[in-house]
């Protein structure tokens, strides 16, 4: 469910929403970033 929100909250206000510093303790980091601005961009 915590999985679910996540990405919904994530999808409807952007990557710039995501606080840095809780993102940053994630190992692997540039995966949720990469992600992240992906959804951002949309379909390409």
């Amino acid at each position: 469910m915590a999985c679910v929100t996540g990405a919904l909250l994530g999808a409807a206000h952007g990557a710039e929403a995501l606080p840095v510093d809780l993102v940053s303790r994630h190992e692997p980091a540039w995966v949720l970033d990469t992600l992240a601005r992906d959804l951002n961009a949309g379909p390409s």
